[in-house]
């Protein structure tokens, strides 16, 4: 029977052939937004490896630190230290860490590229202090957090996250081990001069820094340094607080009020980390919203247009399925050779779509997304169109069951 309702697409190929590319248009739309919201949903079950309630991000907007002289280099270093002290004493702050700009939720990035697993991969950089695990609450799973002193050391320590430590060291324990770090071409690249040599003191679960739609890149955590006799080392840039229970919005005011007290010629800018991932959030999932709109209604304009198309087509075989009819088919019968006729003609136009999605991961357009996600979004878009076909092809089929048989006997 399947066999006989592709026998009478391909006989009707020309009238088909303009709801063949409909569909497979709608397929493809299909699925590719199917494919964002399964890896979106895929990187959402997984945890952010942090905690973002309660942080604070103060930022500072000052001159730029290369562009002073050195007297006046040491002048914003101990302006960057009492404004440092003076955040810390504050009763509404739990816990403190000056950091770079590499935060959670944010697009700047401070990082390098090293090759791991046969590719180039970025790992993010953030240079922090030790009370940065009490600020984000990292989950340690291997070795020891950053602690005071480190920076003093005459090798690196740093802290790596565990995609990270898997993706260099397999099963085998990283701790204490230096990070080889590969130029683009796989050639280990030789430290600077100045450089200590990188040595892995812990390991933390996978940091998902950009939010829970995207996937946890590689990391690394150094320790900051403030030493504020030299000239050659940047005061930081950003202060992430951890406030207490029960602190409201109308902290936000004494903090820049202390934080002006300090350096009035400064510029503080305010926010948290929740509303960060707000941001983040709303800035992924707007596109997506936007292109699945259009989806739809390209779907819609698809059914009215194949409904219209198989109403007409119902017209003009009144003989056939009148014949049909007088020949003893039941309605059910007539009425599942056009439903069959259609899924027929839908599978059909998802068979090409199949081949056509499936050439993302097999050129691997976008590493970062799993077979898996093309697999289930295939799935998913196939279902959603089989369902859509039956649902503009149920009045016309039912239309078809109306045909007397009187009505084709008339035309013998």
């Amino acid at each position: 029977m399947i066999r006989h309702f592709f026998k009478l697409v391909w006989n009707r190929r020309r009238a088909n052939s303009l709801i063949l590319i409909e569909l497979l248009i709608s397929f493809l739309v299909l699925c590719g937004v199917l494919a964002v919201v399964v890896n979106y949903f895929d990187h959402w079950r997984q945890p952010l490896g942090f905690k973002y309630d309660r942080v604070w991000v103060l930022g500072t907007e000052r001159e730029p630190f290369s562009m002073l002289d050195d007297e006046d280099k040491l002048a914003m270093k101990a302006i960057d230290a009492q404004l440092y002290q003076r955040l810390r004493g504050m009763p509404e702050v739990e816990s403190l860490s000056p950091t770079d700009y590499n935060i959670p939720f944010t697009q700047s990035r401070s990082c390098y590229r090293t090759f791991v697993e046969g590719s180039s991969r970025l790992v993010d950089i953030s240079r922090v202090a030790p009370e940065m695990h009490d600020v984000l609450r990292f989950d340690l799973v291997a070795g020891r957090w950053l602690q005071a002193g480190d920076e003093a050391l005459d090798w690196m320590p740093i802290v790596i996250t565990r995609n990270y430590a898997r993706a260099m060291f397999g099963t085998e324990d990283p701790i204490g081990r230096p990070l080889d770090r590969r130029r683009e071409d796989g050639t280990p690249r030789e430290p600077d001069e100045d450089e200590p040599e990188p040595r892995i003191v812990g390991v933390i679960a996978d940091y998902h820094r950009f939010g829970e739609l995207l996937p946890a890149d590689f990391a690394e955590f150094r320790p900051i340094r403030s030493d504020l006799d030299d000239v050659e080392i940047d005061p930081p840039d950003v202060y992430l607080l951890r406030v207490r229970e029960g602190v409201t919005a109308a902290f936000e005011e004494e903090l820049l009020a202390a934080a002006h007290d300090i350096a009035p010629n400064w510029t503080f800018l305010v926010t948290t980390l929740d509303h960060a991932r707000q941001g983040i959030l709303k800035q992924y999932l707007t596109p997506l919203a936007i292109v699945g709109t259009i989806a739809g209604f390209l779907l819609i304009m698809v059914g009215l247009g194949l409904a219209g198309v198989l109403w007409q087509g119902v017209t003009r075989r009144t003989q056939e399925l009148g014949l049909r009819r007088a020949l003893g088919a039941t309605g059910v019968m007539v009425r599942w050779q056009v439903l069959g006729e259609l899924l027929a003609l839908a599978s059909l136009a998802m068979g090409i779509g199949a081949v056509i999605f499936l050439q993302a991961p097999i050129l691997r357009l976008f590493d970062a997304v799993g077979f898996h996600v093309y697999l289930i979004a295939l799935a998913l878009g196939a279902m959603s169109i089989y369902l859509f076909v039956i649902l503009c092809g149920l009045y016309p089929s039912w239309l078809a069951t109306r045909i007397r048989p009187v009505e084709a006997l008339q035309y013998e």
